[in-house]
């Protein structure tokens, strides 16, 4: 770890959070879009 100006450190940390929730959600929706497909996909077999 390197250090640096504590205020500087903790908002490339609340970013760096906000970028995984982001990312958390974004799989959220596209896991939830896949399973709609697979869904219709068996439907059609």
């Amino acid at each position: 770890m390197m250090k640096t100006e504590p205020s500087y450190f903790s908002s490339m940390d609340f970013i760096h959070v906000l970028k995984i929730l982001c990312s958390i959600n974004t799989m959220k929706r596209i896991l939830r879009r896949f399973k709609k497909w697979l869904k219709e996909q068996i439907c059609v077999f």
